[in-house]
């Protein structure tokens, strides 16, 4: 078996790890997040243009309306960086909420999207240029993986 000569085997679910240890006696390490590799795969730069009419090479923000999440960062990055176009989206995450709640203005270089389905997240990273989280504190989120099978650059916090 391919996986016993392998350096490192990761596991996405506590189930797999223990039938490959039951049965073939492997040693893995539990990853808890996953990638749908398939679904990233079909990501479509071209589709987010047609159903956004955002083109491409955007800076990308997904998350939700959470102070873990830290948009409020983001939007402070957009207005920072007016050469740069930028695509905000989430749950919770609206014009509304970033001048209420945040008491923020949005620059005219930020696009506030809602809450994206997980489609429409994969073309949006398909379109982006480099997707940025902006968390407090965070694992490795399945939206970081997917960045990356993307073959995106990801910014991360430390």
């Amino acid at each position: 078996m391919a996986l016993s000569e392998a350096d490192v085997c990761l596991c996405v679910s506590k189930g797999q790890q223990n039938f490959l240890k039951q049965r073939f006696g492997l040693n893995t390490h539990y990853l808890p997040n996953g990638v749908d590799i398939d679904a990233c795969r079909r990501g479509s730069a071209e589709k987010w243009t047609i159903d956004t009419g955002h083109k491409p090479g955007f800076v990308l923000f997904v998350g939700r309306n959470d102070p873990v999440k830290n948009p409020e960062f983001f939007v402070r990055l957009a207005e920072a960086m007016p050469e740069r176009d930028f695509v905000i989206a989430g749950q919770g995450i609206s014009t509304e909420v970033i001048e209420n709640e945040w008491s923020l203005r949005i620059p005219p270089n930020l696009s506030v999207l809602g809450t994206l389905s997980h489609y429409q997240v994969q073309d949006a990273i398909a379109a982006c240029s480099v997707l940025v989280l902006c968390s407090l504190r965070e694992g490795l989120t399945t939206l970081v993986m997917e960045g990356m099978e993307a073959g995106k650059p990801v910014v991360v916090p430390d």
